[in-house]
């Protein structure tokens, strides 16, 4: 039952129905992750973005398949997590997180990554796993410090 409400709360826009989903979360953790993973989410609630000193956001296993600009105010993100999600094409603002060490993109719908995945120069492990590329972008070959593909 927990999941079919929160399947149909994530339709509602509402204050209240946010909060049910995010569980109050007002303000960032002290251990400065973010964990709304499985949450049904269709969007990311934009005060996440407030929460500049961020490290860690996971929002796997939702309905997302974009994500909105203020997300490149999270400078200091090291680990995001967009797997098992609903995306097409990887939202461009991703490549603007410059600090990102770990990306997981596994089980969506990409059949291509940006030119602009090349700025992520930090990036040592990327999971792009059971998405529809037909073959290995050649962006990829760009990222320097690249340990785990």
């Amino acid at each position: 039952m927990g999941n079919s409400l929160k399947a149909i709360v994530a339709f509602v826009p509402s204050k209240e129905c946010q909060k049910y989903l995010l569980e109050d979360l007002e303000e960032m953790p002290v251990d400065k992750t973010v964990d709304l993973s499985g949450r049904q989410l269709r969007r990311l609630p934009l005060h996440i973005c407030s929460f500049r000193e961020l490290v860690k956001l996971y929002l796997s296993d939702n309905n997302l398949n974009h994500l909105p600009p203020e997300l490149e105010q999270l400078q200091n993100l090291q680990i995001l997590a967009l797997d098992f999600n609903n995306f097409k094409v990887l939202p461009l603002v991703v490549c603007t997180l410059k600090q990102l060490c770990i990306l997981y993109l596994g089980n969506n719908k990409l059949c291509s990554l940006p030119l602009g995945l090349r700025l992520l120069q930090n990036l040592k492990t990327l999971w792009i796993e059971s998405n529809c590329l037909q073959y290995l972008p050649e962006v990829v070959c760009e990222l320097s410090l690249l340990k785990t593909l």
